[in-house]
């Protein structure tokens, strides 16, 4: 009996931390897209238990599955979304409806099944709904290393400007602080070639503690005669492990200054005493930034500023629809290819790989590369 006890509260455990390795928002998102799945099962007479197949077939999912899921999805396309002008719902988007085969893959991978999702038939008709739906999204355009520098340039004006006018509580104060960490950001996220939302999951804690070395080792930047910093990226979702800490040069050969910006954000840290908890927050309730704030309050604007710029800098096809945070994964990525950085060394900074349908996890590392050898990925930019 107290075997079986202790067996089911391993179970339990399991069963949490399992569901841990999602974020609670993603989890609430899944919980409602599973509520319509079952409307829609209970629609058709069909429960959704029956979807499941046996343990004798797991291997596969059930015939007739997949038609299920399309015709889910085809319901999707056809019931809700937003209304328009006059009141009248079309359906959803492709990306909401992206996001309800998400769930439908996570219902099935916690279960160590295959999902329907992944059928020839079906990824077939999702190519198929998305331009009946005429969803539009193209590539995130690649920022390029002048437009980078002139938005350093632009802050660094901006920086000086209200540096000797800002105290905590007055306005001068929130513009500073949404100055500073909006070029760190920006420029971070281009130099380290990452896709900028994932900088959000930095903990202040981490670029605090002396055992990791994020502000640079005064040994090592003596032995190998330049200035790094490093980035102390979480494995996942959670911030109790170690971070994986990646060097960043301090100064760029075109003259991006990442360091300082981080240098400078902490200072603004220091003088609200702040200690832990998300490096990139809200000044007004400390909350992380999310992906949309970044995007339409900070880089959307931030490139388009100099969309007529004299001359121009901007490519004139690019639009606020080709802006994502993406663009400064490519951009940096693609400017280390310019110099000639190798893929193995660029990949080795900090590339995410997507299982389908999963969260981001970051790719194993088994080369313990030194830090002169990972800097030569950001000096040359």
């Amino acid at each position: 009996m107290a075997v079986s006890l202790t067996i089911i509260a391993y179970e339990v455990i399991r069963c949490i931390d399992a569901a841990h390795s999602h974020s609670s928002g993603t989890l609430s998102n899944y919980n409602s897209h599973y509520n319509q799945l079952r409307r829609f099962a209970f629609a058709l007479k069909c429960p959704l238990d029956t979807l499941f197949p046996g343990a004798e077939s797991s291997s596969k999912f059930l015939e007739g599955a997949d038609f299920f899921c399309a015709w889910y999805h085809v319901d999707l396309s056809m019931w809700g979304g937003k209304k328009d002008e006059n009141g009248i719902r079309h359906g959803r988007t492709f990306g909401t409806i992206r996001g309800h085969r998400s769930a439908i893959f996570h219902l099935f991978d916690e279960r160590s099944l295959v999902s329907p999702t992944d059928s020839p038939m079906f990824c077939a008709f999702m190519s198929g709904l998305r331009k009946r739906l005429g969803d539009e999204s193209t590539p995130a355009w690649a920022i390029t290393l002048v437009v980078i520098l002139a938005i350093q340039e632009w802050h660094e004006t901006e920086y000086a400007r209200l540096l000797p006018l800002a105290c905590p509580g007055l306005q001068y104060w929130a513009d500073l602080w949404l100055i500073t960490f909006s070029a760190a950001w920006l420029i971070v996220s281009f130099c380290g070639a990452t896709r900028g939302n994932e900088l959000f999951r930095t903990q202040v804690q981490h670029f605090l503690n002396p055992s990791y070395g994020c502000l640079g080792d005064p040994a090592e930047v003596s032995r190998i005669g330049h200035d790094y910093f490093c980035v102390p990226h979480p494995w996942d979702k959670s911030h109790g492990s170690t971070p994986c800490i990646v060097p960043i040069a301090a100064v760029t050969a075109s003259g991006l200054s990442p360091k300082k910006w981080i240098l400078r954000c902490l200072d603004l840290h220091a003088r609200m005493s702040n200690t832990s908890g998300p490096f990139w927050r809200l000044l007004h309730n400390n909350k992380r930034w999310s992906s949309g704030y970044a995007l339409n309050t900070v880089l959307r604007p931030a490139i388009m500023r100099f969309a007529t710029a004299d001359p121009p800098i901007v490519p004139a096809f690019v639009t606020d629809a080709s802006i994502t945070s993406n663009s400064l994964r490519r951009g940096g990525n693609t400017q280390m290819g310019n110099v000639h950085v190798p893929r193995p060394l660029r990949d080795f900074l900090c590339r995410w790989r997507f299982p389908k349908g999963k969260m981001p996890v970051m790719q194993d590392r088994y080369d313990d590369a030194p830090i002169e050898r990972l800097l030569e990925a950001t000096l040359p930019l």
